[in-house]
């Protein structure tokens, strides 16, 4: 009952879980019950001294009259002179960025570091570049259609992930090991923990670079 509903819990929990609602309702049962509780202490008190059983004047309710719970008042929904207040979990504060913005940015942000890579390593160290992206993009769309899932590689996470991947491997990689490598960094790495956001990204970075 002492939780502020920062929402912080709900921010930074990795499943997305509401954390915030769950809490809110815990808060309203617990309120309910509490309610309940006195409602019956107070018929018990009344019963109590409209029929006394020592024959003495019947004692007044000792309960003392307080309005509703404090955290009664915090649902999800609730109206108040006319206007409906929804509950929303927090952050409330959004920027208007995308998925596929922000991913396509950052392979936009790792373009000149690959471009560097390719001046020094040459003609091998961009074929591995363009096997790894290719190949991610690749595996992710057959994988999600065995899966009975949405495709979406035009949101730029395969593609992104192939480019590190790429980065990663050295430029003399054979394109067997590069196109395992897409396939274990996608499929392992991503899929199997319910795609783009349920993926811990460091097991995924490890499984890259060790390929």
């Amino acid at each position: 009952m002492a939780c502020i509903e920062c929402g912080s819990c709900a921010y930074v929990c990795p499943a997305a879980i509401p954390l915030v609602q769950h809490i809110r309702l815990a808060k309203s049962r617990i309120a309910a019950a509490r309610r309940q509780r006195r409602e019956k202490g107070k018929e018990k008190e009344a019963v109590e001294a409209a029929a006394p059983t020592d024959g003495s004047a019947g004692r007044q309710s000792r309960l003392p009259t307080r309005g509703p719970h404090r955290w009664a008042r915090h649902t999800p929904t609730a109206r108040c002179a006319g206007a409906t207040l929804r509950g929303r979990v927090q952050p409330h504060l959004r920027a208007g960025d995308t998925v596929p913005s922000i991913m396509w940015t950052v392979v936009a942000a790792l373009l000149p570091a690959a471009a560097v890579g390719v001046f020094y390593f040459g003609l091998p160290g961009l074929i591995v570049l363009v096997i790894a992206s290719a190949g991610c993009v690749a595996f992710e769309a057959l994988f999600q259609r065995l899966m009975g899932r949405t495709v979406t590689v035009s949101d730029g996470s395969a593609a992104l992930t192939g480019l590190l991947l790429g980065m990663n491997l050295p430029p003399a990689s054979p394109a067997w090991m590069v196109l395992v490598g897409c396939a274990v960094a996608i499929f392992l790495g991503k899929l199997v923990f319910g795609g783009l956001g349920f993926n811990p990204s460091t097991r995924r970075s490890s499984r890259a670079s060790s390929c």
